[in-house]
């Protein structure tokens, strides 16, 4: 668009403006109206360049009104900044309920098709959010976390029956999810006394729904993700610390049920790590845990299913001696929890109760050294 603005003659600009209308289903009631109404997206792409869209209601249509300038001025924008605000442009959801009645001339037995045959799946998604910054400050102490997940997650579930006689039984049960993460956590800490404080703090949630069948049963499920941070700092007086470390891993986790047998743990893994630092100054000890955790679930209609939860955190301990060299020590650990859930359609279909189990809580590597 842009070199098509500089092949005129003169400052040019391009400016569009479009609406979408998305017809609900006669006799559909929105459910979600006012969480739709208002909702609003912008992308700033420098140099006056930007687009912008909004959604409202209307009876039983929800409208998406969306404008973009053009210059022919350069953009600005980082490709980091770009991409988080286009991964989310335009992304909403529509709930409504529809009439009940037959589809296709077709009508389904929900509870026969509670007893299917084998069925089994596997998805693989992408996810990388940028990166989340909190600061904390409470008399002379103040902190800084820094976290930059970046992962990719594949998905299993599966089962498998077998007929005896007038039913079906279970045999087999399994879900795991395989996910390669790499997630940075930066920490600076400074205090002018002794001080002990814990700070946490959720940065993000991110949720994407999707849609299949199993055998003639309409799913949805949504894979969700929580990124959270949090730093425990004992200062012992005047000091100040800067630091980052680095967990890149892969790991296979899950659980696995089997007629005959007690529920087993899927795990395969493999891991590495990184640090900078530390920098340091002052005339006193600390002790400082940061933390970071990356919770992803896949949730069949948003109750039931498998999820994983990678939790790598960093203990930093400096000692400080008067007529002594100083020292510090760092170690990075990293922790993995991984289960399913069971509940409504679900549990109807393999007839388990939930399960949950740390599958590994081990330390990848420490650095230590005097100052």
């Amino acid at each position: 668009m842009k070199q098509m603005l500089r092949s005129l003659h003169g400052e040019q600009i391009y400016l569009f403006n479009w609406q979408l209308a998305i017809e609900l289903p006669f006799g559909a009631t929105l459910l979600n109206g006012p969480e739709l109404d208002g909702s609003n997206w912008a992308v700033d792409f420098g140099g006056g360049t930007f687009m912008q869209a909004n959604v409202s209601t209307d009876f039983q249509r929800v409208l998406v009104n969306e404008t973009m300038l053009v210059t022919e001025q350069n953009i600005t924008a980082s490709d980091e900044y770009l991409y988080e605000a286009l991964a989310e442009y335009k992304l909403f959801k529509i709930d409504y309920v529809g009439i009940p009645g037959p589809a296709l001339g077709q009508t389904y037995d929900i509870e026969g098709a509670c007893k299917l045959d084998d069925w089994s799946k596997t998805w693989t998604r992408y996810i990388y959010p940028g990166t989340f910054v909190k600061t904390w400050s409470r008399g002379p102490l103040k902190a800084t976390i820094k976290v930059t997940p970046r992962l990719s997650a594949q998905w299993y579930v599966g089962w498998k029956h077998k007929r005896k006689w007038w039913k079906l039984r279970l045999t087999k049960f399994e879900t795991w999810m395989k996910i390669t993460p790499s997630i940075k956590v930066e920490a600076s800490v400074s205090a002018s006394a002794s001080y002990s404080k814990t700070w946490s703090h959720t940065f993000w949630t991110w949720s994407r729904r999707f849609y299949f069948w199993v055998g003639p049963v309409p799913v949805w499920a949504n894979l969700k993700l929580k990124v959270t941070g949090s730093v425990t700092v004992s200062a012992y007086g005047k000091i100040s610390l800067s630091t980052w470390v680095k967990a890149e891993a892969w790991y296979k986790a899950g659980v696995k049920w089997e007629r005959g047998k007690v529920w087993r743990t899927i795990w395969q893994n493999g891991w590495g790590a990184k640090r900078s630092g530390p920098t340091l100054s002052g005339s006193a000890g600390l002790s400082v845990t940061s933390k970071a955790t990356c919770r992803v679930v896949f949730l069949f209609y948003d109750v039931a299913g498998p999820f994983v939860e990678a939790i790598p955190y960093a203990p930093i301990t400096i000692r400080y001696y008067l007529y002594q060299p100083n020292t510090w020590s760092i170690r990075l650990k990293f922790k993995i929890r991984a289960g399913v859930t069971f509940a409504g359609w679900l549990r109807k279909v393999v007839k388990l109760r939930d399960y949950s189990r740390t599958l590994a809580d081990w330390t990848l590597l420490s650095w230590s050294g005097s100052w």
